[in-house]
């Protein structure tokens, strides 16, 4: 997003590009809880964590729009 942002002179409010890529991030992120809670092993504890952390960054970009 950052690189395509610095070649088209960066996003307006509401930008078509930036919510589809916060609507799919935010899912993957969602995603990942999900199957790190539904899995088994060592990393999961890790991926949870990640996961989470992916989420709130996805949330505080849909929030500055």
């Amino acid at each position: 997003m950052f690189v395509h942002a610095v070649l088209t002179g960066g996003y307006p409010f509401y930008h078509p590009v930036e919510l589809f890529c916060i609507r799919v991030g935010s899912l993957t992120a969602l995603l990942g809880v999900t199957c790190s809670i539904i899995g088994k092993g060592k990393p999961r504890l890790h991926i949870v964590v990640i996961s989470v952390l992916n989420f709130l960054v996805w949330f505080a970009d849909a929030m500055a729009q």
